[in-house]
């Protein structure tokens, strides 16, 4: 029986390389992974060759672990995926073939086996690095089969002097755990979580028997009064082991155990003859398996909570099985015949109901692996043609893989909107100057500005001040603070106003007057927090992370002005702005397969023209105009780019910017004193991106001392 059990396991054996669904109606996308999608089921893929197979799935359910053919299918090679990408793990030195076998929770360490010369050597990848785990004294052999949650002991089996020996592995040290008494081998098989607890199989006098090992005592679990016994699975907290037992000397039949405590327990069969235990919920409530009908001619899956066996039943056909459990006993997966017992699919089992989860196009699959939660099924299924099996995902979510791009699509036309906004604040405020100056040569303006952008709208309110001082009649320079109290952005986005937005600023004039040539430069930049909450749509998952937006630019301008009479003067004018404002990366939380984001820089060089009128239409009454040009000599926006978990990269094109725009402005100033000016003005520009218009009106209050 442990024969045909090790057989079954071997011939289902699959995991998990997630490939990436391609999304119709979406050309300005490009996606990477390494499969395809077919139904409900994603295919992983392979290394470049025809076939993968599964061998674990981290407790979080974001990396895969497993072998896959290379190129030509000229060798196995253990692979680790996670974000749509499948890694060859290569091999030890003077190796040609690799085998990843379990991860750690969090997916940092893999553990599994390789060639080496002359043998075959467990193996640790941690951080890109593949490292030999030896064999024991004597030994040529070893091989990794299980890792604690963190990742810091390794058990598994290994040739030694006296035979076969089970191993832990703890800091770079391999050690020889023993075997009961009488016997002449011991294999590992599973850890708890904390390493604490390593469980196997061990020769005695006569058989084989199931053992716990604690600290450095390994202890016999017994069997059920027959001569053999094997454990299969450890709880998460290390205190329920599960397993088969014979039932009497020499007997045949076995039935599945749990191990509490130190006492081993019989959970019986749903009729027939024999079971067989194979995996256990973390705190040893739920346990799965198989059992053997009355009179033996089909066996079904079942699970034991409390004292009671129950059937889970199949997909219509005579067989079933159940493989794995999720960390709290909802989700139990395996694989059962279909109807007229041809073919067997993989299932999830939730609810009371057993659910198909279908194949990647072939006549075959089963599901070996479940993620803590049950969120993530992995598993192995044949593809179209049954000449090959692959590794496939399935998401026991459900989550519209269309629609969850489109809302990624959607996200980036709200967060061009909010770089039009930042960038009408920053022109504004590159913009400033102080024109009225007192006695000692001083110049002070406060106010406020109302900036508005349509489609999708932003708008934000700003309290601003000026600083300036005029250093001789012809220059003058100052210092500038804009600080944002209000403002209204796309729903998703939520800005955090914790920063102002400061600058400097200077400028010559020939003339006092602005009569003649006169050159500016300016420069400011701001630094904000936005929270950011992907838009649902219809099964998809509303993800939420924080990021940091920066604005920053430089300007130059020049400038002539020329009197047209006693009232009125012009001063035509050109400059160049270079702007950058970015969002950078985050990661998305609170969600079953979130997305991380790449940072997302805009930067332009712009060059501009115009004419500025000013004149007086009462003595203490002043308006003023102005209209121009611009046009980006430059203008870049990076790819809306990042990658979602299990599904892989994506890359949204940004839209063309407009880089032709015109620009226009009024104005008025009431003339309070000679060195006072209270000044309302309003302006207009047209935005690079989402085809918009922007206005901002401002309140200014100068005074000079």
């Amino acid at each position: 029986m442990k024969h045909i059990i090790k057989q079954i396991l071997r011939a289902l054996r699959a995991f998990i390389a997630i490939g990436l669904v391609s999304v119709a109606g979406f050309p300005d996308a490009s996606f990477a992974g390494s499969g395809s999608s077919s139904g409900g089921l994603i295919d992983v893929g392979t290394l470049g060759g025809t076939g993968s197979s599964f061998y674990a799935l981290s407790a979080d359910g974001m990396v895969i672990v497993g072998y896959a053919q290379t190129t030509a299918d000229a060798a196995d090679h253990a692979f680790r995926y996670s974000g749509g990408i499948m890694t060859d793990l290569g091999t030890l030195v003077g190796g040609s073939s690799s085998q990843a076998v379990a991860v750690s929770a969090d997916g940092s360490v893999i553990v599994g086996n390789s060639d080496v010369t002359g043998g075959s050597h467990a193996f640790k990848y941690v951080g890109g690095t593949m490292t030999d785990l030896g064999t024991l004294v004597g030994g040529s052999n070893s091989q990794a089969v299980a890792v604690s949650a963190d990742g810091s002991v390794i058990v598994g089996t290994s040739d030694a002097t006296a035979g076969s020996r089970a191993f832990k592995y703890v800091g770079s040290t391999m050690t020889d755990l023993g075997t009961l008494a009488g016997g002449s081998y011991s294999e590992a098989v599973a850890v708890s979580a904390n390493g604490s607890v390593i469980v196997g199989t061990s020769g005695v006098t006569g058989g084989s028997h199931a053992f716990k090992y604690v600290g450095s005592t390994m202890t016999d679990l017994g069997t059920l009064g027959g001569t053999n016994s094997q454990a299969n699975a450890v709880s998460a907290n290390g205190s329920v082991i599960v397993g088969y037992s014979g039932l009497v000397p020499g007997g045949t039949d076995y039935h599945a155990f749990k191990y509490v405590g130190s006492t081993i327990s019989d959970l019986g069969t749903l009729g027939g003859s024999t079971s067989s235990a194979k995996a256990v919920s973390d705190d040893g409530s739920v346990i799965v398996g198989w059992s053997y009908l009355n009179g033996g001619s089909a066996y079904h899956a079942f699970k034991y909570v409390g004292s009671t066996i129950s059937d889970l039943g199949t997909l219509g056909g005579s067989n079933s099985n159940a493989n794995a459990v999720s960390a709290n006993g909802s989700v139990i997966v395996g694989f059962s015949d279909l109807a007229g017992d041809a073919h067997y699919h993989a299932y999830k089992y939730a609810g009371g109901t057993m659910t198909d989860l279908g194949t990647l196009g072939g006549s075959n699959s089963a599901a070996m692996g479940v993620s803590a939660d049950g969120s993530v099924i992995a598993g192995e299924s044949m593809i179209a043609g049954d000449a090959v099996w692959h590794v496939f995902l399935y998401r026991n979510i459900m989550v519209d893989v269309d629609n969850t791009y489109s809302a990624l699509r959607l996200n980036g036309v709200q967060l061009n909107s909010l770089f039009n906004l930042q960038n009408t604040l920053l022109t504004a405020a590159l913009n400033e100057d102080c024109l009225v100056f007192g006695k000692n040569n001083i110049g002070v303006a406060v106010g406020g500005r109302y900036a508005n952008i349509g489609d999708p709208a932003a708008s934000a309110g700003v309290a601003f001040a000026r600083l300036a001082y005029r250093f001789t009649p012809n220059f003058r320079a100052g210092v500038l603070v804009d600080q944002t109290f209000a403002n209204s952005v796309p729903g998703n986005f939520n800005l955090h106003n914790s920063a102002p937005m400061v600058g400097v600023f200077g400028a010559w004039s020939q003339n006092e007057d602005g009569v003649g040539p006169e050159l500016k430069a300016s420069a400011a930049s701001n630094s904000l927090n936005t929270g950011i909450t992907r838009l649902t749509l219809p099964n998809t998952e509303a993800g939420s992370g924080r990021a940091h937006l920066e604005t920053r630019g430089i300007q130059v301008e020049g400038a002539w002005g020329a009197r047209l009479n006693e009232a009125w003067s012009c001063q035509p004018f050109a400059g160049v702005r270079a702007t950058r404002i970015s969002r950078s990366g985050y990661a998305e939380t609170n969600v079953d397969f979130p997305i991380t984001y790449n940072e997302l820089v805009q930067t332009a060089t712009t060059g501009y023209a115009g004419v500025r009128t000013y004149g007086k239409v009462l003595p203490t009454v002043a308006i003023r105009a102005s209209a121009g040009f611009e046009q980006d000599f430059s203008n870049h926006i990076d790819d809306y780019s990042g990658s979602i978990a299990t599904l892989g990269a994506f890359a949204l094109s940004p839209p063309s910017p407009d880089k032709s725009r015109l620009f226009a402005s009024v104005g008025a100033d009431y003339l309070i004193a000679k060195t006072q000016r209270l000044s309302v003005s309003l302006a207009y520009n047209r935005q690079a991106f989402n085809t918009t218009n922007a206005f901002t009106g401002a309140l200014t209050y100068a005074v000079g001392f």
